[in-house]
């Protein structure tokens, strides 16, 4: 089945920013990114960590993997990458699959 997965920063400090996603099948959720350190983890809409899954641009690897939300922590995280080619972090992105 395709779905997409839309992805917006709704919150940018310059050191920090936070992005708010959700899937056409269902999930939804914010991930955060340290732009300093290149570290996304799980948040809240206000920035707060979820838990302490990390991934950080470059490493390869989930730190502290929580299960049944890797692959979606993933996804987004991938997207925001896929689109950073500046200083600052992007402002939308979009995963689109099937």
């Amino acid at each position: 089945m395709a779905y997409s997965v839309r992805i917006t920063r709704i919150g940018y400090d310059g050191a920090s920013a936070v992005y708010e996603w959700e899937s056409t099948n269902g999930p939804s959720g914010h991930v955060g990114l340290d732009v300093r350190t290149a570290t996304f983890r799980p948040v809240d809409a206000t920035g707060a960590p979820i838990g302490t899954m990390s991934f950080r641009k470059g490493d390869g690897d989930v730190s502290n993997p929580e299960a049944g939300a890797v692959t979606d922590f993933l996804t987004v995280v991938s997207g925001i990458i896929k689109r950073w080619k500046e200083a600052e972090p992007p402002e939308t992105a979009h995963q689109y699959f099937g």
